[in-house]
C-alpha cells in the first residue's frame, strides 16, 4: 500500500492566492462595468433609431404628437417596455418640435420609467406615460392622478397603498385615463377602510388581484361624477366586509360606468356573524354590465338600487348565511329607477335568489315615476328558493319579464 505524499496549500499561500485574485477583481470589475454600460448606451442608440424610423414607415412624424407616435412603435412591434433604456440615468424622451424620440441623460419628462420605491412612483404618476413595477411597492400616503393618460405595468409585483386614514387612498380625477395590469394591489389599511380608489376619471384593471381587509360602510373601488370602470379578469376580495362592497356606482353620479368581464369578486367572510358585510357590487346609478363574473358576497352578490344592469353568464351568489339570510340578485328602485336583464346566470339567495322591491325612493316615499323593470332570459337558474316580488306602495311600479 503506498501512502501519498501530497500536500495541500500552506495558508500563507492561500493568503497569496486570495490577494491575488482580490486585486484582479478590483482591476477588472470596473472594466466589465464600462463595457457593459458602453454596450448599454449603444443598445438604446440603435433602439432610437429604430423608433424614430417606425415613425417615419408610418408617417407619424408628420402628426408631431406622441399618441400618434407611440401607435406607430405599435405597429412595428416596439412596446411600452421597449421604451424604458437600459443605460442607466437615461430616459427616452418625445421631441415634439422635431416629431422623433431622443435619448436624454438624466430626462426630466421621459416617456416611460422603471421604479422601484415609492417616491419615485408617486413622481411619476402625472409625469410618464408608462409605469414599470421592478419591485413591490408600499406607499404611505394620498397618491392623486389628475390628468395622466397612465400605464401601470405590476410586473408581477405587489402594489401596497396605506393612507394611514379611512379615506381611499387612491384618486383619478376627471382627466386621468389609468391601466393597470399584471400583478398585486393591497389595502394595508387595518382600522376599518371606506376603500382603496375614488374615481372620477376611467380606471381599467387587467388580471389584477385585490385584496383588503376589513372594511366600515364603504366601496373599495367607488365611482362619482363621469367615472368608468372596466375590469378584465382577475380577483377581487375584501375579507370582512363590514359594510362595504368592492364595486359600486354611487348615488346621484351622473355618467358613471361598470364593465366587469370574467373575474372572480369576494365580498366578506363566510359563516362568521360577526360580519354584517354588504352586497359585493352596489349600483345606484348610471350602467353596469357584467359578463361571466363569478360573485360571492356576504349579503348577496349584487344590490341594483337604480340605473340599469345587464348580467350574461356567471354565478351570483349569497355566501354567508350566518349573517341572516338575504338575497342573490336585489333589485329596488330605493335611489333610482332600476332596469335589470339576467341570461346565462347562476343565482342563490339564502332568503330568495332574487329579490325585487318597489320602495319607491330613499326612505321608502311613494313616487309612483320609480320604476323596476327585471328581465329574465334564457339559461338563468334559480338554485334556491326562486323569486320574490314585494310592492310595498301597491302602486305596480313593478314589472317583471320571464
Amino acid at each position: 500500500m503506498k501512502r501519498s505524499n501530497r500536500k495541500g496549500f500552506t495558508i500563507v499561500e492561500l493568503v497569496i492566492v486570495i490577494a491575488v485574485v482580490a486585486i484582479l477583481t478590483a482591476v477588472l470589475i470596473p472594466t466589465f462595468g464600462g463595457i457593459i454600460e458602453k454596450a448599454n448606451r449603444s443598445a438604446d442608440e440603435q433602439a432610437v433609431a429604430q423608433m424614430n424610423t417606425a415613425i417615419a414607415i408610418e408617417g407619424a412624424s408628420e402628426a408631431l404628437t406622441l399618441d400618434a407616435a407611440l401607435e406607430a412603435l405599435e405597429e412595428n412591434g416596439i412596446t411600452m417596455d421597449d421604451l424604458i433604456p437600459k443605460s442607466s440615468g437615461f430616459g427616452y424622451v418625445w421631441n415634439e418640435e422635431d416629431g422623433k424620440f431622443e435619448l436624454v441623460e438624466n430626462a426630466t419628462n421621459p416617456v416611460a420609467v422603471a421604479v422601484k420605491d415609492a417616491d419615485d412612483f408617486i413622481a411619476a404618476l402625472d409625469a410618464v406615460k408608462y409605469i414599470r413595477l421592478d419591485s413591490n411597492i408600499t406607499i404611505n400616503e394620498e397618491a392623486a392622478i389628475d390628468n395622466a393618460d397612465l400605464t401601470i405595468n405590476l410586473n408581477g409585483k405587489t402594489l401596497a397603498v396605506n393612507s394611514g386614514e379611512k379615506d381611499r387612498p387612491l384618486s383619478l380625477g376627471t382627466g386621468a385615463d389609468v391601466t393597470i395590469s399584471g400583478g398585486n394591489i393591497v389595502n394595508t389599511f387595518a382600522g376599518g377602510t371606506y376603500g382603496v380608489c375614488e374615481n372620477y376619471g376611467t380606471l381599467t384593471l387587467n388580471n389584477v388581484n385585490f385584496t383588503e381587509g376589513a372594511g366600515d360602510g364603504g366601496a373599495s373601488f367607488r365611482n362619482r361624477d363621469g367615472g368608468k370602470i372596466y375590469v378584465n379578469g382577475g380577483s377581487y376580495t375584501v375579507t370582512a366586509a363590514n359594510g362595504n362592497q368592492l364595486f359600486r356606482n354611487h348615488a346621484g353620479a351622473t355618467g358613471c360606468y361598470l364593465e366587469i368581464n370574467g373575474a372572480t369578486i369576494t365580498s366578506g367572510s363566510a359563516n362568521s356573524a360577526a360580519d354584517h358585510g354588504e352586497y359585493a357590487i352596489v349600483i345606484r346609478a348610471g350602467e353596469a354590465k357584467l359578463t361571466d363574473v363569478n360573485v360571492r358576497g356576504t349579503h348577496g352578490a349584487i344590490a341594483v338600487e337604480g340605473g340599469k344592469v345587464t348580467i350574461d353568464g356567471g354565478e351570483y351568489f349569497e355566501s354567508n348565511a350566518a349573517a341572516g339570510q338575504h338575497y342573490g340578485i336585489y333589485v329596488s328602485n330605493a335611489f333610482d329607477a332600476a332596469e335589470v336583464t339576467v341570461s346565462n346566470a347562476g343565482i342563490r339567495g339564502g332568503l330568495y335568489d332574487i329579490c325585487v322591491c318597489d320602495s319607491d325612493g330613499e326612505g321608502g316615499e311613494a313616487i309612483n315615476d320609480i320604476t323596476i323593470k327585471l328581465t329574465i332570459k334564457a339559461g338563468v337558474n334559480l338554485l334556491g328558493n326562486g323569486l320574490n316580488e314585494t310592492d310595498l306602495d301597491g302602486n305596480g311600479n313593478v314589472t317583471v319579464i320571464r
